[in-house]
């Protein structure tokens, strides 16, 4: 420790306290320097904590020994993953930790230069093909000044990523790891054997899940497309107002909760759904699935076959046609119903074989055309 001199002044400075190296978990402690004897003391030693790259530990400089002396201000660690906040045995003041979450803010003193807090997710801006994380839990925020420098974000080996597109059209790949893609709009994501969770705030999103992965698309402002492919995924799209698509391969089920209208689905799944439907959604049915629009409120809506030399029988259903004009078309061997048409004008077109359950009112069994 360096001792300051006497002068009549009384503003010489003590010693600067040492600074804690690096290494893993290092604490470097700063001494304060003794204060001149004069009438006013020496300015307290400032202690610098260690700046490595886990979280040292800072401690505060001990104040001068002169009258008045001020206390030393201990600066912590500077990690990248938020360090603790320096602390200042002998008055010194401790800088308090820094923020958790996205880019937490670095705290006074001591704080988390990049990520926040003790036990923050990383948050890092990405750029173009940069936003990678293997095995570990990430936040990438796509910093693209605009749609032509796109991000393209892969996750993959056991990963679990938070994905932000703010300017819209960015591309990913999420294999083997959960990912949740917020995007401003016309984003399309890969998802292989994953799950997979796209928010599609502006529409026009596209999600191809592949590999039996388990796929979420909210699409408040509508056009968003669905590709469903392998032995037991499942896919979903929520809240759309109109104009989504969903293509559903053997072995997958399909849901799409709500729409407006003019949605689309074409199922080759075990089970597909359009729960709710205002107007004019149509379903088309494979072999061996299981198809159902359980309510349409305005009507127009239609369940009919895909073109198919399997004669497995499958079950087309049309629940609740408030609205009227509802239609089912049934091939031999298929079970096809129409539960309540009040609106009237329900058809079902009834192949020689099939099974046609009309309901009471408002509904009849047609011969197809020739």
């Amino acid at each position: 420790m360096a001792c300051g001199g006497e002068s009549k002044d009384s503003d010489n400075a003590g010693a600067t306290g040492g600074s804690g190296g690096l290494g893993r978990g290092g604490t470097g402690t700063g001494k304060g320097g003794t204060g001149g004897s004069a009438a006013a003391a020496g300015k307290a030693g400032a202690g610098a904590g260690g700046s490595e790259p886990r979280g040292g530990t800072g401690n505060g400089g001990t104040a001068g020994n002169g009258e008045g002396a001020r206390a030393g201000v201990g600066t912590g660690g500077m990690p990248p993953n938020g360090g603790r906040g320096g602390s200042a045995p002998m008055g010194g003041t401790a800088g308090r930790a820094g923020s958790a979450g996205r880019g937490g803010n670095a705290g006074a003193g001591t704080g988390g230069l990049d990520a926040g807090g003790e036990g923050g997710m990383t948050g890092a801006a990405c750029t173009t093909d940069d936003c990678l994380c293997v095995g570990q839990t990430c936040e990438l925020d796509c910093a693209a000044a605009g749609v032509l420098d796109a991000c393209n974000f892969t996750c993959e080996g056991d990963a679990t990523c938070d994905l932000a597109c703010p300017k819209g059209v960015c591309t990913g790949t999420c294999e083997e790891s959960s990912c949740v893609l917020d995007c401003n709009g016309g984003c399309e994501l890969e998802c292989q054997d994953a799950s997979c969770d796209v928010q599609c705030e502006t529409g026009g999103c596209n999600a191809n899940c592949q590999a039996g992965s388990n796929c979420t698309t909210a699409c408040p402002t509508g056009g968003c497309h669905t590709d469903c492919q392998g032995e037991g995924g499942t896919c979903t799209v929520n809240d759309c107002p109109g104009g989504c698509y969903m293509g559903c391969g053997p072995g997958t089920t399909c849901e799409l909760p709500t729409c407006s209208g003019g949605c689309i689905m074409e199922c080759l799944g075990a089970s597909c759904s359009i729960d709710s439907c205002q107007a004019g959604c149509s379903l088309a049915c494979s072999a061996g699935s299981t198809c159902h629009i359980d309510e349409c409120t305005d009507g127009s809506c239609h369940v009919g076959w895909l073109q198919t030399d399997d004669p497995t029988p499958s079950t087309l259903v049309i629940g609740d046609c408030a609205g009227g004009g509802c239609n089912v078309e049934c091939r031999a061997g298929d079970t096809c119903t129409i539960e309540s048409c009040a609106g009237g004008d329900c058809t079902i077109t009834c192949t020689e074989g099939a099974t046609c359950n009309c309901s009471a009112t408002g509904c009849m069994v047609v011969a197809p055309t020739l």
